[in-house]
């Protein structure tokens, strides 16, 4: 149950051939090492702006390369593009200006022209509009996407804002189970998942599995005893990984659908008001 749950991918100069884009790039991905953020709160609490911007520039592109160990071959260890962001609106923060650059692990090869990432976001198109959740970096004296893909959403269109109004209703079950369960302190839940720790340094099994915790969006945890309640949450999630396989990939800018959250997304747009 930690605020942020850190992804680590080792080994940065493997990669996957994942196919195509409609510019007709060959696309490999390259593992990185990220935090990824499943709560709003902790979302927002990372960034220093929050803002609403349309891609309109393309500013540079840096790659970093290293010798292999025969100090002859050379490996790429970093890529990123810079763009141009026209600011649309502000929903946290300051902005000295009407524009802001903003950086992407990304960029094509000189030699081969593929296109290279080391991000799960989707190269920005000019034109594209997108909600930002962004920190700057001194270093290249650039914004960044906090966590990566957990740090760039669509602007809703209709689509997006009946699904999420469907979630909410989906939700509803769930929301009911919850006030009728006792919220416990997280002294209580580290207590708990310390003893089922010990619990799996011995034998048999425990009946203080964190499977029967549930962390809500507000933060609140809850230790759901109820066989009935654990299959109605079960039921909850299934509904919305439905909604979810609605949800082209390119929609939110990412290349594998399982990176988008659509709780945190339908979260996102009731916290800044695009829902009713």
């Amino acid at each position: 149950m930690k605020k942020t749950r850190i992804l680590i991918l080792l080994g940065l100069i493997m990669s996957l051939l994942i196919g195509c884009s409609k510019d007709n790039y060959e696309i490999v991905k390259m593992e990185a090492e990220r935090s990824i953020y499943y709560f709003i709160d902790d979302l927002e609490a990372a960034t220093d702006i929050i803002v609403i911007g349309e891609f309109i520039e393309e500013d540079t592109q840096k790659a970093k390369y290293q010798y292999e160990t025969d100090d002859v071959h050379m490996f790429l260890t970093d890529i990123y593009s810079t763009n141009v962001i026209e600011i649309k609106k502000v929903l946290k923060g300051k902005v000295e200006s009407d524009t802001i650059k903003v950086s992407q692990s990304y960029g094509i090869e000189e030699d081969t022209g593929r296109l290279i990432t080391f991000s799960e976001l989707t190269p920005m198109k000019k034109g594209e509009s997108w909600i930002f959740f962004l920190r700057y970096n001194e270093e290249n004296e650039t914004y960044w996407c906090v966590g990566d893909y957990s740090g760039r959403y669509p602007l809703p269109n209709e689509e997006l804002l009946e699904l999420c109004n469907k979630v909410k209703e989906i939700k509803k079950p769930l929301n009911k189970i919850l006030t009728e369960e006792k919220e416990l302190s997280r002294s209580q839940t580290e207590m708990i998942i310390e003893s089922y720790e010990e619990d799996q340094r011995g034998k048999g099994s425990s009946e203080n599995s964190p499977d029967y915790l549930y962390e809500s969006s507000d933060r609140s945890i809850y230790r759901i005893s109820d066989d009935g309640d654990k299959k109605e949450i079960a039921n909850v999630y299934s509904k919305i990984d439905e909604c979810r396989a609605e949800i082209m990939p390119e929609t939110f800018g990412v290349f594998d659908q399982n990176k988008i959250n659509l709780e945190l997304y339908c979260d996102i747009l009731e916290k800044y008001e695009f829902l009713d």
